[in-house]
């Protein structure tokens, strides 16, 4: 295995961070207001409802490891 990542590879890499890190935010932002304790009403006007858990911060794994999957996978 070459342990090397090209240039194209990385900017790739990076670009498939940027996207995930995007989604993540927009999820956080849609989200606001939307958990409530059971039998409540969520307060605010969300537009996504219920518990979300980011994985802020942790963008190069999935990049990474998204990147040696295969069709069969």
């Amino acid at each position: 295995m070459n342990p090397q990542i090209s240039e194209p590879e990385r900017l790739a890499l990076y670009r498939t961070m940027r996207r995930i890190r995007a989604f993540e935010n927009a999820a956080e932002a849609a989200s606001q207001g939307g958990v409530s304790a059971y039998g409540q009403e969520a307060a605010g006007a969300a537009r996504v409802r219920g518990s979300l858990h980011l994985s802020t911060g942790q963008e190069a794994v999935a990049a990474g490891v998204c990147t040696h999957l295969a069709k069969t996978d």
